[in-house]
């Protein structure tokens, strides 16, 4: 450890501190006064080594055997800032960390303590800052007893000749001039990535929830129109809404390079949102700040953060890029809050939320009719509204269509619109030119939306285009890597074109990932039954029931994989539960032609498809190449049926 020099005397930026004489001056020779425990804060922030110093160690080291409260820092701290001239928006020498403390980030530079020998004045950069127990409070004390009091001191300076203030100022002058300027505080050009965690309510009612994940995910829709960095979607960090482990720990969960996090707290009608932007590889603060303002100014300050972000990078952005991250979303305060909510809801992905959702995104379009994002996630909630909900709804697909053609009437560069007219267009009208066209827009509007990439992806796989199917589900990964459904889907164009040797071990990682996921346990057990291995099948098929419950895809594939081993007894009784079932409530017959087709009766198998036909069942575009009905492949009414939805024959192509 460094050994403090008799003048105790260093520079940061434009200044020069002297703790022995407890003096904060200009490199120009001007005095900076400052009451006593505000230099005692900045002494030991100086020698922090630039790490973050908590509230607790500054309160500890700086009023020691004195019981304060935290106010008394804070004081100290905005005191500081005034006098280094630091903004409200520009924090060059001491950035806030919250729920943790402050940083110095400066760098911090030793001195000559003779400031009248010029012929040895170099100004070292201290490989090492010396830590705060260097400047103990025991050494302060005795420089205080052995000093004139901060008033006299002050007094005592201003009377030293003129002469050495002018030696003071060619020195500093020289000084500085000579070395070489202060590197940035982290290297911002490795961050090509980056996740925005859901925002720490502080708020006191359960009400205010949604502000969290709402806040968090309107900034991921704005930094995501940014080419040159990729952020993870919503989805990638929800889970983070509660519980969040150490930010280096989150950042190696999502690979990537920085961490947007932070808390906001709603008093009545004003806001508040503590936010920093930190580097994963070893949690150094690259920038953080407070904005404070009227719940109403809420876009603004979401502009702020968005425009800090992109600052802090480093990043210069197009024209384009501006227009779509700046643009105002609404300029209806109470429009704008129904939208955070529905968004809330929205991210559960159940039926339930989604219903939720749609109720406050109709409730922002109604209070804004011209709210283009609010009809985007309109169109989002519907058209996953069959996949997830308990109840088939027949107008699902055709409202999800109006509202995604509202949106791109108002704004045509919304990629989630597009991308919900184009599931539209897929499973509702089979028009795959226009859905492969849709898909390809959003993609085009933003290269970093990984559901566009995993949707499209599904696609390609649809009509045989597997080589294209498994770049694009590649990409969707590598935007996304903590997706359960992403990472059980990069499997999915294996197994359509029969390696389901490579597809097998994609679903095997995504359960290791959530041993629970259902997803994962249904194309298991479907490509189980493809390799004959039928006990492995039941097995797979039983978890995937196990885990989310009796859907009717799920009991369909277990009522094929019994067929097919032989047991026609337990297959029959699951078709007899389906059919039981459909007397309550709806039953996909895309799932009731599967347990037909398992038990080889390939009349009520095809009765049921033109049923699902009718029905635009959901999955009906995945029979091209569906395990559960390779046999069926050479009656000329499949062809017929692929015609009918605009698939070309798996025999021809």
């Amino acid at each position: 450890m460094a050994t403090e020099t008799p003048s105790s005397t260093y520079e940061f930026g434009e200044f020069r501190i002297d703790t022995l004489r407890m003096l904060l001056m200009r490199c120009d020779g001007e005095i900076i006064p400052l009451p006593p425990k505000a230099f005692d804060v900045l002494r030991i922030m100086i020698g922090s080594e630039g790490r973050v110093l908590t509230k607790d160690e500054l309160l500890n080291e700086a009023w020691s055997g004195t019981i304060v409260e935290e106010g008394n820092l804070t004081q100290a701290i905005s005191v500081l800032r005034r006098a280094l001239g630091e903004t409200r928006s520009d924090h060059r020498y001491i950035v806030t960390v919250p729920g943790s403390g402050y940083r110095f980030v400066a760098v911090v530079r030793e001195v000559a303590p003779d400031v009248n020998d010029l012929s040895d004045n170099t100004s070292t950069p201290i490989a090492t800052p010396q830590p705060a127990s260097v400047f103990s409070s025991h050494e302060v004390t005795t420089a205080k007893n052995n000093s004139v009091s901060g008033t006299h001191q002050l007094r005592w300076i201003l009377l030293v000749p003129a002469l050495l203030l002018a030696a003071f100022g060619v020195y500093f002058a020289y000084s500085t001039w000579t070395t070489p300027p202060a590197p940035l505080p982290a290297n911002v050009a490795e961050v090509r990535s980056i996740a925005v965690l859901p925002l720490e309510n502080l708020g006191n009612q359960t009400d205010d929830e949604y502000l969290g994940v709402g806040i968090a995910d309107a900034l991921i829709t704005k930094l995501s129109n940014i080419r040159r960095v990729a952020v993870r979607p919503t989805n990638a960090v929800v889970n983070y809404t509660h519980a969040k482990p150490p930010l280096t720990a989150i950042g190696s969960a999502l690979k990537v390079d920085a961490l947007l996090d932070g808390r906001v707290q709603r008093s009545g009608d004003r806001i508040r949102v503590t936010v920093q932007l930190v580097r994963t590889g070893d949690g150094v603060p690259l920038w953080a700040e407070t904005f404070e303002d009227r719940f109403t100014n809420i876009f603004a300050v979401q502009d702020s953060i968005a425009r800090k972000v992109t600052e802090a990078l480093t990043l210069v952005l197009s024209g384009e890029e501006q227009g779509l991250i700046f643009k105002p979303l609404t300029e209806n305060a109470n429009a704008y809050e129904a939208y955070l909510r529905g968004r809330f809801f929205w991210n559960k992905r159940s039926g339930d939320g989604l219903q939720k959702g749609i109720t406050y995104f109709e409730e922002a379009v109604r209070l804004d009719p011209e709210f283009a994002l609010a009809y985007a996630s309109l169109a989002e909630s519907y058209v996953l509204l069959n996949l997830y909900g308990s109840e088939y709804r027949r107008d699902a697909f055709p409202k999800a269509r109006e509202a995604a053609m509202k949106a791109l009437s108002l704004n045509n560069a919304l990629a989630p619109a597009h991308t919900a007219l184009a599931l539209v267009k897929l499973e509702y009208e089979y028009d795959w030119a226009g859905a492969e066209e849709s898909y390809r827009t959003a993609i085009e509007l933003n290269p970093n939306y990984a559901t566009a990439h995993h949707w499209y992806a599904e696609y390609l796989s649809f009509v045989g285009r597997f080589d294209e199917s498994i770049k694009n589900i590649e990409l969707a990964f590598e935007l996304d890597p903590q997706s359960l459904v992403i990472n059980t889907v990069r499997g999915y164009p294996y197994m359509r074109s029969g390696r389901c040797d490579t597809a097998i071990g994609y679903f095997k990682k995504a359960l290791e990932m959530e041993p629970k996921f259902a997803l994962a346990h249904f194309y298991l057990g479907k490509c189980y039954v493809e390799q004959k291995q039928f006990s492995d099948a039941i097995k797979e098929q039983l978890a995937a029931i196990s885990a989310s419950g009796e859907s009717a895809a799920f009991l369909a594939a277990l009522s094929f994989a019994h067929a097919a081993s032989g047991n026609r007894v337990e297959a029959n009784a699951l078709l007899n539960k389906m059919k039981e079932t459909s007397r309550r409530s709806y039953v996909s017959p895309y799932s009731m032609a599967t347990v037909y087709a398992g038990l080889g009766e390939t009349d009520e198998a095809f009765k049921w498809l033109d049923k699902a036909y009718g029905d635009r069942d959901y999955q009906l575009p995945t029979i091209k190449n569906d395990i559960h009905f390779e046999h069926l492949k050479d009656d000329r009414r499949f062809a017929q049926l692929l015609e009918r939805i605009g698939l070309p024959s798996p025999r021809s192509g």
